[in-house]
């Protein structure tokens, strides 16, 4: 090699040794944004990010949630959510423009630093990776659980989740966050019903106001949801027959392990409306709401099928240490069809 290939070869050599350095700086600042860590080749139970990471990770999650919740866009809610939020934040933002049209919709950009009440970071290293954030949105008067989750190391947080929590009703206490809760299959043993059962027979008491093999403890949602199905029947009974079906969503559902060696469960229920319309009786009038879920349908002639996703949050004790409780509910309309 000559000397000036070799001062050439020093020279790229320090050149990419600077670059690299750059990159090396300036990789925490965007794992801290991102709430990100490289990959290690020791897998560890221990979590992924720690609390104060997690904390960022759901100010800005949120934050983008609450934006798009203000802007009322397409575009804003694929840059906020996924999952089963970015499935009822569209059609909500379709029905809140009817009912609400005079509301702002340039606000968001400049909404003050959100900071969650309670942050949960779950255990592990692989991905997907999901935190759970309790939060009061503006204007609410309520408390809401957000499940955010990241599919891979270039993603970031985003709310798949957000359910309502009932008047006075907190989760349960989880692990410390530098151990981290341990996310859950949904066939779990040991605990007072399996997560899969405890959502299906929610469903199936929401339907038939039965009691069912899981054992729920005694709440108003099963009440105020059959109550709203039978006004709804009672005022279509002259020229329709109404029925309301209740279904657990396949997909979505999020466990996670709680102190006390039980679970809470975020789920996702599909609840769906029929009207059919008897032959010469009469039509429907569909409310605002559903006329725009609906594509402007201004009358119902002959059938109409409403489907409303209902959100629901579970405290799921260990096996004999009673009942399951729900701590959250939400139900938004995402769809109607007919003619």
């Amino acid at each position: 090699m000559t000397r000036r290939s070799t001062h050439r070869a020093v020279t790229v050599s320090v050149a990419a040794v600077a670059a690299a350095g750059l990159l090396t700086g300036c990789a925490p600042a965007a794992q801290s944004v991102l709430g990100l860590q490289a990959n290690t080749a020791v897998l560890s139970s221990r979590p992924a990010i720690t609390t104060e990471q997690a904390t960022r990770v759901s100010q800005r999650a949120l934050g983008q949630a609450q934006r798009a919740d203000a802007l009322r866009t397409q575009d804003a809610a694929q840059t906020a959510f996924t999952g089963l939020a970015l499935q009822t934040a569209p059609p909500r933002y379709v029905v809140e423009k009817v009912l609400d049209p005079s509301k702002n919709t340039s606000g968001g950009a400049l909404q003050p630093t959100i900071e969650p009440t309670r942050i949960v970071v779950t255990a592990g290293r692989t991905f997907p990776r999901t935190v759970i954030a309790v939060w009061t949105p503006d204007g609410a008067s309520t408390q809401q659980i957000a499940v955010l989750d990241s599919p891979d190391v270039r993603s970031p947080f985003r709310v798949s989740s957000r359910v309502d929590l009932l008047p006075g009703v907190g989760l349960p206490a989880t692990a410390p966050n530098t151990r981290g809760a341990s996310m859950l299959p949904a066939d779990v043993a040991g605990l007072a019903a399996t997560p899969t059962a405890a959502v299906k027979d929610f469903a199936a008491l929401l339907q038939t106001g039965r009691p069912q093999k899981t054992k729920f403890a005694a709440n108003k949602v099963v009440t105020d949801v059959r109550a709203k199905a039978a006004a709804q029947a009672k005022s279509v009974k002259a020229v329709a027959v109404f029925t309301q079906t209740h279904a657990p969503q396949k997909n979505g559902m999020r466990v996670f392990r709680t102190a006390d060696g039980g679970a809470v469960v975020v789920a996702a229920i599909d609840r769906l409306d029929r009207f059919t319309v008897r032959k010469g009786a009469g039509v429907i009038n569909p409310p605002p709401a559903y006329r725009a879920l609906g594509g402007g349908m201004k009358k119902i002639t002959k059938v109409a099928t409403v489907r409303t996703v209902q959100m629901v949050v579970f405290a799921v004790p260990p096996q004999g240490k009673g009942p399951v409780q729900l701590l959250g509910f939400t139900e938004d309309p995402v769809a109607v069809t007919g003619s």
